[in-house]
């Protein structure tokens, strides 16, 4: 058997070993945990950053949807109108569809009334010529000059 005293020290340099070994990974894990509560301050500092952008964009989504909506609404507005012009235009073209009809009955009836015309002032000169062709056959013994101005002395 080994003396007590080589044992005891041989149990307390194993002991010191195991205490140095046990400090090393003491400062190992400190060192990690250094480099976690690092990485822990740096993802906040992220985090925080991710949030005041979070809220930046929430702040102007709102802003776009705002303007979105009246887009819509103006958007709404001119398709009312164009709707409204879409039936004056129809109705415009109803009436200028009319007026060509009318224009056209307009030039027949004139074209009609200019025969019309025509054929009257035809026959007046006819009946003016039966007139005087029966004036002078019934008058042919005495000559007489017939006025036509209307006077009260119409007979010679």
């Amino acid at each position: 058997m080994a003396p007590p005293m080589l044992t005891r020290r041989a149990a307390a340099l194993e002991e010191q070993l195991k205490l140095k070994n046990a400090l090393r990974e003491l400062k190992s894990l400190k060192q990690v945990n250094a480099d976690l509560v690092r990485e822990q301050d740096d993802s906040e500092v992220e985090l925080r950053a991710i949030i005041a952008k979070n809220s930046q964009l929430k702040g102007e989504l709102a802003e776009l949807n705002s303007a979105h909506n009246l887009v819509i609404e103006e958007r709404d507005q001119l398709q009312k109108a164009v709707s409204s012009f879409e039936q004056c235009i129809s109705t415009y073209e109803e009436a200028l569809g009319k007026i060509s009809m009318l224009e056209g009955e307009l030039s027949r009836a004139c074209s009609t009334i200019n025969d019309l015309q025509s054929q009257l002032h035809s026959a007046e000169i006819l009946s003016t010529n039966n007139l005087y062709d029966e004036l002078v056959a019934s008058s042919s013994t005495m000559p007489m000059c017939i006025d036509l101005t209307c006077d009260k002395k119409s007979l010679y």
